[in-house]
């Protein structure tokens, strides 16, 4: 490695040692593209806890797929094996559990207005509920959608609905009317969309399973990144927090992958990086809590995961 700069080194001493070369590497990138370095305390997350086994009793799951976190901090895990959603502590003590006809549940999160809102994927349909749990309204049929795999909200509260079979990312208001369809006639020729967020300047930042992109608000890709080559990836899970950080599950190396706001990677979060009692098993999705932990859903041992 060449030398860097002496305020660098500064950061590089306050960064543990086994994740000093990820960081050398990626102050070293930003000075050569000329742009800003993040925060290095962004690149210090450590397994923290965990919670969770195989069953199909209160606190036990099968296959979860994402957990998202109200604004009182619970957690809302979606047990998608057993068709149902758990809220627990984030200790993951059971509070109560929500049925309702739910068919392959894929992802879930709550809008502006606090309201739970749930991708019910095998009844191609969004569901909602309060956030007391009480039904609301669904919207979406076979018609709408044959896929839908991901979702989030955009920054006037609308949906985003990825659907892997139709190739494209739709925007639809909170009563289910479609404002803007993203696929190759806006300038994005999608293989496989499986994951959506929103960055703060309104970009759709989707992951096409083995590489990920930026799609600018009128639809057309302007980036595209995270391309892992020889190396077996499958992206799924995104997750865009306040600072522009993109979080990416990838199920096919077990790992989490930090992307800068223009996909420059940072570090990873698994296996690989931190060693097998913080590892992953096809982890399928990720979110970040109030505090900035960020949580996943480790598929393979039906447990939360949760690091800081």
């Amino acid at each position: 490695m060449q030398p860097i700069p002496w305020e660098d080194q500064t950061v590089l001493s306050s960064i543990t040692t086994d994740l000093r070369p990820v960081v050398h590497h990626y102050l070293q990138a930003c000075k050569a593209q000329d742009r800003p370095c993040l925060k290095p305390e962004l690149t210090k997350y450590r397994f923290k806890s965990c919670f969770g086994s195989r069953g199909s009793g209160p606190g036990c799951y099968s296959i979860p797929y994402a957990v998202a976190v109200d604004q009182d901090g619970f957690l809302y895990i979606l047990d998608t094996g057993n068709n149902r959603i758990q809220k627990v502590k984030d200790d993951g003590t059971f509070i109560a559990m929500l049925e309702h006809g739910f068919n392959n549940p894929v992802d879930l999160l709550f809008d502006l207005e606090g309201n739970l809102l749930v991708l019910d994927r095998g009844n191609c349909r969004v569901q909602i509920f309060d956030s007391k749990l009480g039904f609301k309204s669904t919207f979406g049929d076979r018609s709408m959608f044959s896929d839908p795999c991901g979702f989030s909200l955009d920054n006037q509260g609308n949906i985003v609905v990825s659907d892997e079979e139709r190739f494209n990312i739709r925007v639809f208001t909170p009563q289910g009317e479609l404002i803007q369809t993203i696929d190759k006639n806006s300038g994005a020729p999608l293989k496989s969309p499986v994951g959506v967020g929103v960055d703060v300047h309104g970009n759709f930042i989707v992951t096409d399973r083995d590489i990920n992109y930026i799609i600018n608000p009128q639809g057309k890709i302007v980036l595209q990144f995270g391309n892992h080559r020889g190396k077996s990836s499958s992206h799924w899970g995104v997750k865009v927090d306040k600072n522009g950080i993109i979080l990416v599950a990838d199920q096919g190396r077990d790992v989490i992958w930090m992307y800068s706001s223009q996909g420059g990677e940072i570090c990873c979060i698994g296996k690989e990086d931190i060693g097998e009692e913080g590892g992953l098993s096809d982890p399928f999705n990720v979110t970040i809590d109030q505090n900035g932990r960020i949580l996943t859903v480790d598929r393979g041992n039906s447990r939360i995961m949760i690091y800081e």
